[in-house]
């Protein structure tokens, strides 16, 4: 008999198609706590997200085969309660967008680690440097 066994850590789904960019976030939410799986289009993320869920997935906009937008509206489908946050160096219109069509959050390129763990940990709660804040 096979068991499968789940982490407790939160799984981030990284889509990214800037490598040097994508190892750097990864080394940073990995130390913070977070269990990270990486795809470096859409095509890629759809695949990975329909294999094992993810609790939130961080998606570069502009990337090729499918692009960012278009990667949350297809993970919106297959999971309606998955967590968006869009990145983009592509200035405040194209991350505006991006919250229209789903993004929960969104980061203008470049930004810190701290912005990114914050928004993290807002969304999924569970860091190490920002926890969420009580509700009690």
């Amino acid at each position: 008999m096979l068991t499968k066994f789940y982490s407790l850590m939160n799984r981030i789904l990284l889509v990214e198609d800037d490598e040097d960019l994508c190892e750097l976030m990864q080394e940073i939410l990995q130390g913070d706590g977070y269990e990270i799986e990486i795809a470096h289009n859409g095509a890629q993320a759809l695949a990975l997200n329909f294999v094992e869920p993810a609790d939130l997935v961080i998606t570069d906009v502009f990337m090729p085969k499918i692009n960012g937008l278009e990667t949350i509206v297809e993970l919106r489908k297959q999971n309606p309660e998955l967590h968006f946050i869009a990145i983009s160096g592509g200035g405040e219109e194209t991350l505006s967008l991006a919250r229209k069509i789903g993004a929960h959050a969104t980061l203008g390129k470049p930004f810190s680690c701290d912005k990114l763990l914050r928004a993290v940990s807002g969304l999924i709660g569970y860091s190490r440097r920002f926890p969420r804040p009580s509700l009690v």
